[in-house]
């Protein structure tokens, strides 16, 4: 949905670069004192770049699809590729050679019953998330819906005419994440399309309305702002959560090349699980591939996340004050 603009921060996008350090003990031993890093300005908290506000979700239900299980494969697509790009800290996008098995054979499971067949995606990117009485599992190309005996209650495609229609998502659709909150008791599941000729970047969430999947979500395409006007887009995203907010975290890539590090939205929670406009608050940071952890405590009102800085030391960042203002303090390890 589109979303209206409320405020924009006084920092400029890339305005973290100077950063003063703080020594947080000087009897602290050398490999063991962290370094806290603060924002411009001498202030200890780094500010949002830009706040704004969501539309109203588009409320959807899986009842409305007949046949509820459509098992068609669609044509192969072309994952985005950026190799070879050197990144921030060291290193480079370029996997090409990761992930091998040297020699070892994979170990035989005890399967309780088959999820869904190829999709015609590649590589699939499956994720999965389990309820009290549902699984949701997601890959590039399908969203499926099973009861926890193996029985599969819903599949549809994750197009613009399947599983996301009527949301306006026109572009490549792909990145799949889901997620089962058991403190809102909602299943999560997001995507990012990508429309790569005329340059724009969402996020596509949708909100479960209970613990059940099978009936309504709230649904939301949620503009990522560096696609307007600045020439990025959003790829490899990050989903988690705790009990006052979302967060969707994803690498920046040029359209015609190059990288710019990580952006993370900030959505506020309470207003979406009824389908209502929500704050969204961004951040952009120069490391790359910002991972957060899933908060299923419900007294924990900070977001936490990870991220490697350099070869040899990592970023552990925590965001707080969810339910007004967020701010976001580093600490390097």
């Amino acid at each position: 949905m589109m979303e209206t603009r409320s405020w924009r921060g006084g920092a400029a996008r890339l305005g973290l670069m100077g950063l003063a350090v703080v020594v947080l003990s000087s009897s602290a031993t050398a490999q063991n004192r962290p370094t806290f890093l603060t924002g411009g300005g001498g202030n200890d908290k780094i500010q949002p770049d830009l706040i704004f506000r969501t539309g109203p979700a588009f409320t959807d239900s899986t009842t409305r699809f007949f046949p509820q299980v459509n098992e068609t494969v669609g044509q192969k697509r072309i994952m985005p590729t950026h190799r070879g790009i050197d990144l921030p800290g060291g290193g480079s996008t370029d996997s090409s050679g990761l992930g091998s098995a040297d020699g070892d054979s994979e170990a035989n499971t005890d399967a309780r019953f088959p999820g869904m067949n190829f999709s015609g995606s590649w590589p699939p990117d499956p994720d999965i998330a389990v309820g009290p009485d549902h699984v949701v599992q997601v890959v590039n190309g399908g969203v499926a819906i099973f009861k926890k005996d193996g029985t599969k209650v819903f599949q549809q495609r994750d197009t613009n005419s399947g599983f996301w229609g009527g949301m306006g998502a026109g572009g490549f659709i792909f990145d799949p994440k889901c997620a089962y909150d058991p403190i809102s008791k909602r299943f999560y599941v997001l995507e990012l399309d990508v429309g790569f000729s005329a340059e724009t970047s969402h996020y596509l969430l949708a909100i479960s309305d209970d613990s059940d999947p099978t009936g309504s979500w709230h649904k939301y395409r949620i503009e990522n702002e560096y696609s307007s006007g600045s020439d990025y887009w959003v790829d490899y995203p990050s989903l988690a959560f705790n009990r006052d907010a979302i967060v969707l975290a994803g690498n920046l890539f040029g359209y015609s090349g190059g990288a710019s590090g990580t952006y993370v939205h900030v959505l506020e929670k309470a207003p979406l699980l009824s389908g209502s406009s929500g704050q969204v608050s961004t951040f952009h940071r120069p490391e790359f591939t910002m991972k957060f952890g899933k908060q299923q405590d419900a007294s924990t009102d900070v977001l936490y996340a990870a991220t490697m800085n350099s070869r040899s030391s990592m970023g552990i960042y925590a965001i707080e004050n969810l339910t007004t203002t967020p701010v976001m303090s580093v600490t390097s390890v």
